[in-house]
């Protein structure tokens, strides 16, 4: 395939028609498409791609680093599979931003250039026998342990301030992986939902560790609303707001 795909390009590439691995500048080591997520400053997926592109077009090549978004734009129409590796326990896939920030990022970046979706699976080497999961699997059991789980929520919130900070991350980071791979099932809202913020217990508890982070969550849900990726019923939403707009005032 490298051959093949050598001389399909190399007409128009030259010698970056054998370029395979990009990834941000040098002096970078992330993407500015997370600072979109986390801020809500985006229109449309496409406004996610182009920011991915812009930091993940510099191709590592014959030692030397340079930036070419042709060669990066072409390897990325003939991607079918976009894979990520879990090897440890100690990270789901919804803890960490740079999961749906290079794993969705790239995915919805094909999607775009090639105009149709890539598999997108998971290689889960945590246990002795490989396991290899499509991602809609991985976030939905990352939620049940982590989100829904009151063991879990219980030793977040054994930490002050810091302990809600971690789950509002982990609802933005559900976020993140709804718009770029929409790979994140509306019961999955809908239960974090009930957990977090329909609960009056579990929400005056979130409230007093991080008030801020709390109002951060719903403000997050009703962002997955208004984007489409989630739905619920009219009366659940309304009750949405008016919780989000109540925990502003008493912030206020």
């Amino acid at each position: 395939f490298v051959k093949k795909h050598w001389q399909e390009q190399r007409e128009t590439l030259q010698e970056f028609a054998l370029a395979r691995i990009f990834g941000p500048s040098p002096t970078e080591y992330a993407t500015s498409m997370r600072t979109l997520v986390e801020t809500g400053s985006w229109q449309r997926e496409e406004d996610l791609v182009k920011q991915y592109d812009d930091s993940m077009s510099y191709a590592y090549f014959r030692g030397k680093v340079q930036k070419h978004v042709q060669a990066f734009a072409q390897a990325a129409q003939s991607v079918d599979l976009v894979t990520q590796e879990r090897d440890n326990n100690e990270y789901e896939v919804t803890d960490l931003d740079h999961y749906y920030e290079f794993l969705g990022g790239l995915a919805r970046t094909v999607q775009h250039k090639k105009g149709g979706r890539a598999d997108v699976l998971v290689v889960d080497s945590t246990e002795e026998a490989v396991a290899v999961e499509d991602l809609k699997i991985t976030v939905e059991r990352a939620t049940r342990t982590r989100m829904l789980n009151p063991v879990w929520i219980d030793g977040m919130l054994r930490h002050d301030f810091h302990g809600v900070k971690k789950i509002k991350d982990r609802v933005e980071h559900l976020l993140g992986f709804a718009a770029t791979t929409g790979s994140v099932e509306n019961w999955v809202f809908d239960r974090v939902a009930d957990r977090l913020v329909f609960d009056e217990e579990m929400r005056k508890r979130l409230q007093a560790n991080n008030p801020y982070a709390a109002v951060k969550i719903c403000e997050s849900l009703i962002e997955c609303e208004r984007r489409g990726y989630w739905t619920s019923d009219p009366e659940r939403l309304s009750n949405l707001r008016d919780i989000f707009l109540n925990m502003e005032a008493e912030i206020e």
